[in-house]
């Protein structure tokens, strides 16, 4: 339940990308560049030449995937960075991390405006 109103809230409000980069990696390519890799493209094969204007232009592919680790778990999948996410917050957010009187003032809180 905690999973899915943090997956549906973060789905609602977080802006997804691409993935890919706005700009070059690399900041010395030129048109004279450009024209260098059109030419070379008459005497190389053409997987070969998009190969090296690839490395050039500074596109990489991304070969790790991004996981959580929290010990010595790993999230791998969404379903699992969420639960895990849930978790650690449930965690943080917990009554045992408040003070006496932090917990004496939540108390009154849940008594005074009822629990949900």
């Amino acid at each position: 339940m905690v999973r899915a109103a943090l997956v549906g809230a973060a789905t609602e409000t977080i802006p997804k990308s691409t993935g890919k980069r706005k700009r070059k990696a690399v900041p010395w390519w030129s048109e004279e560049c450009s024209v260098a890799v059109r030419s070379l493209g008459r005497v190389t094969p053409v997987g070969e030449v998009w190969g090296m204007i690839k490395r050039i232009s500074g596109v990489r592919r991304e070969w790790d995937y991004p996981v959580l680790v929290s010990g010595e778990v790993q999230a791998v999948t969404d379903g699992e960075k969420a639960e895990m996410l849930a978790q650690a917050f449930v965690r943080v957010h917990s009554s045992e991390n408040l003070s006496m009187e932090g917990r004496r003032g939540r108390q009154e809180t849940t008594e005074q405006f009822g629990a949900e």
